[in-house]
């Protein structure tokens, strides 16, 4: 059984206020390619579609459509799409008879729960098949709070409800699988010890709040398991991958962007291989290694190729705070060319500079919110807040504060 592993689309992703929606629809048109190339037996979209739970009209209409031309790649391909952590469920759920019916895509945004808030395990397993014959099976469990698992039946016991959840997926679909077919198990969440560099939605992890999980607790008994939530690409056995994003969602990700081909065969470990995914306006940060005074990286800017697309980051080295007209003549830097300055990633030297940081609970009691505001201001992008700024922060506050009082 051949299967096309991609996850973490994140349709309608916008990049410093610039619309990405050429770039995606570019990784469609790629994947549909890719599909008619493959010829894969099943295509498993490991959740994370969109990039908020409530797209916009035309992100939803470039997903249909995209949807749509993968199939008609390879028609007798079957689709599996979960709802990852940045999707609505019931949104991705609400149309799946139609998905079904008109195009073989099983879409999971839930966890199927019978009345009595077990777990239904049928309707998580999808069967792939091949000229009217069953070749191998899907277990699709989309993103779920570990603690929001279907409930343990009664009179068992276990140590939580998730690990207990996959070990009973698995059971049925080892019950169904009588002939010993090839199994995937999709999920959608951090597995512990996974890399997560350069992962913005992860950066808690960095002081243990991060909800992750042992590779173990996902139970035996798949011949591979298509893992998505992480976007650097990465190998966590011989048997579970996280194929990675199709496309850069920071500047952080510089890693290879691709899709993941499993073939399995005979109850043999899986032969992987990547198909890269050429990004149509690649995120670049200049200079890429040690950051440099701002008006050096402004000179590297202006030096930019005019006919190059890409979305630029400068990184930057300043004393204690960004210039008050860096970001002016950045974005000028760039006119006329088909470049993009997004932001500046600042480092400063001044120790004064560097003690912003963490403060304590009581410190942050006796903040007002300007404080935080000018605090964050200093962090994020290595400056204080102007007084028209301080001026129109004041002003919102005092108008959220009279709505609540009203």
């Amino acid at each position: 059984m051949k299967i096309l592993h991609t996850s973490d689309w994140h349709l309608g992703h916008v990049l410093y206020k610039y619309d990405r929606a050429a770039e995606q629809q570019d990784f469609l048109n790629q994947l549909a390619s890719i599909v008619r190339q493959e010829q894969p037996d099943a295509m498993v979209v490991s959740g994370d579609v969109y990039h908020t739970p409530a797209p916009s009209a035309a992100t939803v209409k470039m997903y249909v459509e995209g949807m749509l031309a993968i199939h008609n790649a390879c028609p007798t391909m079957t689709i599996v799409v979960t709802a990852g952590n940045h999707d609505s469920p019931s949104r991705l759920e609400s149309d799946q008879s139609l998905w079904q019916a008109a195009a073989g895509v099983h879409v999971i945004g839930t966890v199927a729960r019978n009345d009595d808030g077990t777990a239904c395990y049928e309707r998580n397993i999808i069967a792939v098949e091949r000229e009217g014959t069953t070749v191998g099976y899907i277990a699709a469990v989309p993103y779920v709070y570990s603690g929001n698992f279907p409930a343990i039946a009664e009179g068992e016991e276990a140590a939580d409800r998730q690990s207990y959840y996959f070990a009973h997926l698995l059971d049925a679909v080892k019950r169904q699988n009588a002939m010993g077919l090839p199994v995937v198990l999709m999920a959608h969440l951090a597995v512990s010890g996974a890399d997560f560099t350069g992962h913005d939605d992860l950066k808690r992890e960095r002081i243990g709040t991060i909800d992750t999980v042992p590779l173990a607790q996902l139970g035996t008994g798949y011949d591979y398991l298509a893992l998505g939530h992480i976007h650097r690409p990465q190998n966590l056995s011989d048997r579970a991958r996280y194929c990675g994003t199709p496309l850069p969602v920071s500047f952080d990700e510089q890693c290879e962007h691709s899709v993941t081909i499993a073939t399995i065969e005979g109850g043999t470990l899986p032969q992987l291989r990547t198909i890269p995914i050429k990004d149509l306006k690649p995120l670049h940060t200049l200079p890429a290694s040690a950051p440099v005074p701002v008006d050096d990286a402004i000179k590297l800017l202006e030096q930019y190729d005019d006919h190059t697309q890409a979305y630029i980051r400068l990184n930057v080295e300043v004393e204690q705070y960004l210039p008050g007209d860096a970001i002016a003549r950045a974005a000028a830097a760039t006119a006329g060319k088909q470049c993009c300055f997004c932001t500046f990633n600042v480092t400063t030297t001044a120790r004064d500079a560097q003690s912003q940081g963490a403060i304590s609970y009581e410190e942050f009691q006796r903040l007002t919110p300007i404080d935080i505001a000018t605090k964050y201001y200093l962090q994020k992008l290595g400056r204080k807040m102007s007084q028209e700024e301080i001026d129109m922060f004041n002003q919102a506050f005092q108008e959220v504060e009279k709505e609540e009082n009203a």
